[in-house]
């Protein structure tokens, strides 16, 4: 399995993790050669980072960040 492969698999199966941790919005975003998981999509660039400060709250995600496009 070519590594590209790899990584497609490994991020499914990180989404469907998060999909039954109740993260329904959990997706991946491919770009630049990259696999991201996103929990959540926002199109209002402040709203988002209320929620991702809300997220640093908890353990597991203390060091969220927030992806934005051009």
């Amino acid at each position: 399995m070519e590594i590209k492969q790899k990584y497609i698999k490994f991020s499914q199966k990180m989404v469907k993790k998060y999909h039954q941790q109740g993260y329904t919005e959990a997706s991946v975003v491919e770009g630049n050669g990259r696999f991201r998981i996103a929990l959540y999509s926002y199109s209002d660039k402040n709203a988002a980072y209320q929620k991702m400060e809300s997220l640093k709250k908890e353990a597991a995600f203390k060091s969220a960040w927030m992806l934005s496009s051009k």
